[in-house]
């Protein structure tokens, strides 16, 4: 038996807002101490180490949280489940990543 709850998948998803909001720490505490200058007076250097940076963190947030998904609640984002459902809404074998209901 199934025994996630939506509080369980409530949880992954402030993770992920919290994955999202390392940026924010970036863009107006961390990098303004290291550069010197608030984000408008950034060069383009400081900006494309500024995104790649924020990209290389939020790869490790969506890595952790696929982890965590799966580990923890059995979530395995990348299962292959087949559904059945034709283009007038009956069913037909398909295949799809796994969908939340």
């Amino acid at each position: 038996m199934d025994k996630t709850r939506g509080w369980d998948y409530m949880c992954l998803a402030l993770y992920a807002f919290a994955g999202l909001g390392i940026e924010a720490l970036l863009a107006f505490l961390i990098e303004p101490f290291l550069y010197g200058g608030a984000l408008s007076e950034w060069s383009v250097l400081q900006n494309i180490a500024h995104w790649v940076i924020t990209c290389i963190l939020w790869g490790v947030v969506i890595f952790l949280l696929i982890k965590e998904a799966k580990c923890k609640y059995g979530f395995d984002l990348f299962e292959n489940e087949t559904v059945s459902v034709d283009r007038c809404g009956r069913m037909s074998d398909i295949y799809i990543v796994r969908v939340i209901y």
